[in-house]
């Protein structure tokens, strides 16, 4: 039997426990890449980088549905959102495969929308049979880099696999973001 939905109270007790590795994530980003002059974290949970990336003097904000005191922006983010600027860096980590199918194409046109050209987009979402609380849109990496080619993004595997590498010498308990993660510039 299906487990019934978290609560939004529920999923942010979930997403708490992992604050300190998407930290982690964020400082393995900046390793790899440098210090990105804006951030845009789409779904952004606890705002765990956002809060991370202020601290190393990005200019970071954060958009989430779960309404609490962390996301600069309370917004459903299978509705349509133009925040009026563009970011050298985009995140959307873990969060495509929660968004309904019929509204995937709002979903990643406010990504998309958002990245400035020259920026870079890192993209992971969870593929076809990855367990996982309120999945309903498990789709393959190659989906996603159709799509995201669609909306002016260019995958890039060189950075794909430095992004892979910095994660993988990072030990945590999200292993599937490595596999999951794609990088992409506009």
């Amino acid at each position: 039997a299906l487990s019934e939905p978290l609560t939004p109270k529920q999923w942010r007790k979930t997403l708490e426990q992992f604050d300190l590795w998407n930290e982690r994530i964020m400082l393995a980003y900046c390793a790899a890449f440098g210090l990105p002059p804006s951030l845009l974290d789409i779904g952004c949970g606890t705002a765990a980088m956002v809060k991370l990336a202020r601290r190393l003097s990005i200019d970071a904000i954060g958009i989430d549905l779960i309404e609490n005191e962390e996301p600069d922006i309370v917004h459903d983010l299978s509705a349509p959102i133009n925040l009026g600027r563009t970011f050298g860096l985009v995140m959307s980590i873990e969060v495509a495969e929660h968004i309904p199918a019929k509204k995937i194409g709002v979903f990643l046109n406010n990504i998309t929308g958002h990245v400035q050209k020259g920026g870079q987009l890192v993209f992971t979402a969870a593929h076809p049979g990855q367990g996982g609380d309120n999945h309903i849109n498990l789709r393959s990496a190659n989906y996603w880099r159709n799509e995201l080619y669609d909306r002016g993004m260019n995958f890039r595997l060189d950075l794909t696999n430095r992004l892979q590498l910095a994660w993988m010498n990072m030990p945590m308990p999200m292993y599937w973001l490595v596999s999951n993660v794609q990088v992409f510039e506009h």
